[in-house]
């Protein structure tokens, strides 16, 4: 067999197997679903800023329509990584905790050819990362010019700026498939999905930064929620992810071998799992804390309420993961009370305060009374703290 026949039946393999995987459709719905939360957000209100005449909302202009395709960085990525990880996943019906992966072991004795799999596998990601991006630029410049009407005007995302994002876009997940393919599991979208929280928290930084005009100048406290609603999508990812990878694989039985005390593991889990996340977070706002131009005590304390607010979203989404022990289930509940929660309070009113997400905004904003904002802490925390509870409350009693 020639190398250009086996790399269609490869291509034409891979194709058949990816449009299969739950990963991936979940990846694309995040890829296309997520700029355009982050526009609705972010240009809601900027037609009736512009028509009262607010000096600061022009300059927002040139931004409209870039922000959420960064953010869309985080679909491309579980996209990725879900094509690689489905090599190495163990089916528990058939296989041992010891067993080799059932997957890869068909794939290489179908196609034999390593490199050409490889390079069908990398060309399919290509592919769903052109297509989704070029989606995603058409349903969020539409959203965008339905939020400002006709009368508006502003320029769509430049043809070498969307070529810059799909550059990222494919760096992104190149990156996230050869982690995969190194360490065989999807604990490894943990590390890139925060690292994608960080790029996501730049390209936001950086466009505020750019709205500064004659020089006046903004402390962390001003963006902090703005802020936090692109970059605690990774965190939920990472989170989900970091509980999956125990349930996908054979992972938690081996982890059970090791720590057959299920207590002392969950509790393990939890510890690592949240140093984990305040270190992330650290950095994270430490960046965006010394990239603001005025520093403050208001500033300082944004900074902690966040750094308090990112953890909880880890701990969170991994606690849904653990009870729900289904990537597309913990996934969906987690989008829905964290990135949603503010969009559904146009339709919920008071109601949705009650939702961490919205409960998470004014924790960050900090502009209510003294009492709301420590009874939106309280809100948070009982929620973490149920998802955790529940996740270790399944571990406990499940069978394996």
């Amino acid at each position: 067999m020639s190398a250009a026949t086996a790399l269609v039946r490869s291509l034409k393999a891979e194709v058949r197997k990816t449009v299969g995987l739950p990963g991936v459709w979940l990846g694309a719905a995040l890829a296309i679903f997520l700029p355009l939360l982050i526009e609705y957000y972010t240009d809601h209100d900027l037609a009736a800023r512009l028509a009262a005449g607010d000096p600061d909302a022009p300059a927002r202009l040139g931004d409209v329509g870039v922000i959420g395709l960064y953010v869309g960085t985080t679909g491309i990525v579980v996209l990725a990584v879900s094509v690689v990880v489905s090599e190495y996943a163990s089916d528990p019906r058939t296989s041992g905790a010891s067993s080799a992966p059932r997957q890869v072991a068909t794939t290489m004795l179908v196609l034999p050819r390593r490199g050409a799999s490889m390079a069908a596998k990398l060309l399919v990601v290509l592919g769903a990362a052109t297509v989704l991006l070029a989606t995603a630029w058409a349903v969020t410049y539409s959203l965008c010019r339905h939020l400002l009407g006709v009368n508006v005007p502003f320029e769509s995302v430049p043809g070498w700026m969307l070529t810059g994002i799909l550059t990222w876009w494919v760096f992104s997940a190149m990156a996230s498939m050869a982690l995969a393919m190194v360490t065989r599991s999807a604990l490894v979208s943990m590390t890139v999905l925060v690292a994608v929280a960080g790029g996501a928290a730049v390209a936001t930084m950086m466009s505020v930064l750019q709205n500064v005009v004659d020089g006046q100048g903004f402390g962390f406290e001003e963006v902090a929620p703005v802020w936090a609603l692109a970059v605690q999508i990774g965190f939920v990812a990472a989170g989900v992810a970091a509980a999956g990878a125990e349930h996908s694989t054979a992972q938690g039985m081996t982890s059970l071998l090791v720590t057959p005390v299920r207590g002392r593991l969950a509790m393990a889990r939890l510890m690592v799992l949240a140093g984990i996340g305040l270190v992330a977070a650290s950095v994270l706002v430490g960046a965006s804390l010394a990239a603001c131009p005025a520093m403050s005590t208001a500033a300082l304390w944004a900074g902690e309420r966040t750094l308090v607010w990112l953890t909880a979203v880890l701990l969170l989404s991994a606690g849904l993961g653990a009870a729900l022990r289904s990537v597309i289930g913990a996934s969906t509940a987690a989008v829905v009370l964290v990135i949603l929660a503010p969009q559904l309070a146009v339709f919920l009113g008071d109601a949705a305060r009650w939702l961490p997400g919205q409960a998470a905004q004014i924790w960050l904003a900090a502009d209510a009374s003294r009492a709301d904002v420590a009874s939106a802490g309280l809100i948070i925390l009982a929620w973490t703290t149920a998802a955790q509870m529940a996740g270790i409350v399944r571990l406990v009693r499940a069978d394996g």
